[in-house]
């Protein structure tokens, strides 16, 4: 009787990881590495500071801030490595091998994501957006006995994350956030809000 009271909570504890890695989908598609890739952005929402600023500079702006967010959320991946199921291609390594086939960094998200992951040699691709939205909005303010509509600027961060199957190139999981704050993620730390948000629903998270 006492060896069964003892096996009980070792059965508990059993169950509830095989339940924790069914719900995150790791038996189901027995993904290993993933690999992450530039993220789309809007270069932080900066306007360019000259009207006649190139093209070239447009495109460069663009490129080394959607290398920033893809740093930022590897760093966020391996800082919480230990609940996550998954190794993480370094983005570094990543990077190279896109720019060794020739691949264009500011459209790797457009491309088919199966080739991709198989170039990449990882079975499964994380792929998405960063930006930063702006919208005007109206809101009634009192001034004296009269009430008059005040127009403000409402600005947050935007994210949409998706995770591409390596093996049929599918779409098999989705998030989309979003943040109200001055500081868009262009730093290597990020914005941990969102990135903490993101990590807890991901389908490797325990």
């Amino acid at each position: 009787m006492n060896r069964r009271l003892y096996l009980l909570p070792l059965v508990f504890v059993l169950c509830i990881t095989g339940s924790l890695k069914a719900q995150s989908g790791y038996k189901q598609y027995n993904h290993k590495v993933i690999a992450i890739l530039p993220f789309a952005t809007n270069a932080n929402g900066k306007k360019a500071a000259r009207k006649d600023t190139s093209v070239d500079q447009t495109m460069e702006r663009d490129i080394k801030f959607a290398l920033q967010v893809q740093e930022a959320m590897y760093n966020a991946f391996v800082q919480d490595s230990a609940n996550l199921v998954v190794t993480v291609q370094d983005w570094r390594v990543t990077d190279s091998l896109l720019r060794m086939a020739g691949v264009n960094l500011r459209k790797v998200n457009f491309m088919d994501q199966r080739v991709i992951a198989v170039l990449l040699k990882v079975d499964a691709v994380v792929s998405g957006s960063l930006n930063r939205v702006s919208t005007y909005k109206s809101a009634p303010s009192t001034v004296g006995n009269s009430s008059l509509p005040v127009t403000y600027q409402d600005k947050h961060t935007a994210l949409f994350v998706n995770l591409y199957d390596g093996e049929t190139g599918e779409e098999i999981w989705q998030f989309d956030d979003t943040v109200y704050t001055s500081l868009l993620m262009s730093q290597k730390t990020g914005d941990n809000r969102l990135y903490k948000r993101l990590l807890k629903k991901m389908p490797y998270h325990l």
